[in-house]
């Protein structure tokens, strides 16, 4: 596993997902039962990551009004959910597997335990579906959980939906041993034919050899006290210039 330390949804965090698999597509390449998706779906997305290689930059989706919400209710569940389930968690960049060849940005980390948070804010229909009927949020969110404890190695995933009007659903999910088996294969296959179809592609002059964008953005330097004292130092001296 490895992890780069990219803000979610930043232009840096798309760069680095561009082009290889990710965890919030998985529904196009497996089943909540575990079978292959359909034979257009997965070829459509292996189409769309040699794209975005040679275009070198992602295809970002629509976000509905519904998925903004989302986004702007997200701090606002992640809260509910630390004072509900008495626990503490920290942001996550991107996560990679070892080859490098798929990723994942879950919504959070669990501090002190093998587990991450997927939040979700959706429609007032569908959250209600999740609070009376778990095995709904099961099939619809099912794959993108499972592909996050692939790439993590993380015993379980939290999936939390928050409505402002209504009580919080919360179902956890733990990693599925024969699930995760399958879903690596077919991510392995998928890998594969996604590079021998790239490299078709370099070679007729179609598309660049080196696409991946740096591997880690620098992390920001500490402030020191020293550092501040001296930073207000050069602001005072010329001021009373």
């Amino acid at each position: 596993m490895i992890e780069l330390a990219v803000t979610q949804n930043t232009p840096q965090w798309h760069a680095q997902r561009a082009g290889i698999p990710t965890a919030s597509a998985a529904a196009r390449l497996i089943t909540p039962t575990g079978k292959t998706a359909g034979g257009e779906t997965v070829e459509k997305y292996m189409w769309q990551l040699i794209y975005e290689r040679i275009a070198t930059s992602p295809i970002v989706s629509f976000k509905s009004f519904w998925m903004e919400r989302g986004t702007e209710l997200e701090e606002q569940a992640v809260k509910l959910y630390e004072f509900a389930r008495e626990v503490e968690t920290e942001y996550c960049g991107f996560i990679l597997n070892d080859s490098r060849t798929a990723g994942a940005s879950p919504d959070r980390k669990l501090k002190g335990k093998k587990a991450g948070l997927e939040c979700k804010a959706p429609k007032p229909e569908e959250h209600l579906m999740y609070l009376r009927h778990s095995g709904y949020a099961w099939k619809q969110h099912y794959p993108q959980l499972q592909f996050q404890l692939m790439i993590t190695g993380w015993d379980y995933m939290d999936l939390y939906s928050y409505h402002e009007d209504l009580p919080p659903a919360m179902q956890q999910t733990p990693a599925q041993a024969d699930y995760i088996e399958t879903l690596t294969n077919i991510v392995g296959e998928f890998s594969i034919k996604l590079e021998k179809e790239y490299a078709a592609m370099v070679a007729d002059g179609l598309a660049p050899e080196k696409w991946r964008k740096a591997e880690q953005m620098p992390k920001p330097q500490p402030i020191s006290q020293a550092s501040i004292i001296d930073e207000m130092r050069t602001v005072m001296g010329e001021v009373n210039r």
